[in-house]
């Protein structure tokens, strides 16, 4: 094995080993037809974010993260999660895996105001390592 290709490996497990985090959030029209709803700055941070307003949201899809949460109103109020299912298949649960296919409860998704994600165990421990 070269150099080259040694360094072409080491890059490729690297890349993956370090997946941004992000937290994508979809609305859908009357014909369930979805779309990004926003971009935010900071959906690849940790921690609790509110809507700017109340969004009737259908869908969300989060990577990175170890797990997020929803909530109905801001500032993520314990009491006020709301219930996902993935893929519609399984049943309603509040904590929302890895992964882009959670759909929130009704026809056209629910009313969101906040959410919330925690930091993979891994970047926890190596954010720790550099304070």
């Amino acid at each position: 094995m070269t150099n080259r290709t040694r360094l072409v490996a080491l890059l490729a497990l690297t890349s993956v080993a370090v997946q941004a985090a992000d937290f994508r959030i979809y609305t859908a029209n009357k014909l369930l037809q979805q779309r990004r709803a926003f971009s935010f700055s900071d959906a690849d941070n940790p921690g609790c974010h509110n809507l700017p307003f109340g969004q009737r949201v259908y869908r969300v899809a989060q990577i990175g993260f170890e797990r997020c949460f929803i909530y109905a109103e801001k500032d993520c109020k314990p009491g006020n999660e709301l219930k996902v299912s993935w893929k519609n298949e399984r049943e309603p649960a509040l904590e929302i895996t890895p992964g882009a296919r959670w759909y929130l409860e009704g026809e056209r998704g629910s009313k969101m105001g906040s959410w919330k994600c925690e930091p993979r165990e891994e970047r926890r421990r190596r954010s720790e390592r550099n304070r």
